[in-house]
């Protein structure tokens, strides 16, 4: 039981990085990407992020802890690809 929470909760963390990765997909592809669309995606995300800890306290799930974990971590590689493509050219 315990390595099949292991691989459940690896599992939550990819998805979390694709399902971060597809709204920003997503926002660059809607009306040109703009930053009032990122804003918006950056509040949904951020929204999911806050209820998946939510549900994983409430209900003692750690699988929304990973699904949050890779959303954050989603963001976080996108943001830092983002300031080296400013900073450094593509």
């Amino acid at each position: 039981a315990h390595h099949r929470a292991g691989r459940a909760s690896a599992g939550m963390y990819a998805r979390g990085r694709m399902y971060a990765a597809n709204n920003l997909h997503i926002a660059s592809q809607s009306l040109g990407g703009g930053a009032g669309v990122y804003l918006l995606a950056y509040y949904e995300l951020a929204g999911a992020v806050l209820l998946q800890l939510f549900w994983s306290v409430v209900l003692l799930k750690p699988s929304g802890f990973a699904f949050a974990a890779g959303i954050v971590t989603q963001l976080f590689t996108q943001c830092c690809n983002a300031v080296k493509e400013m900073l450094c050219g593509s």
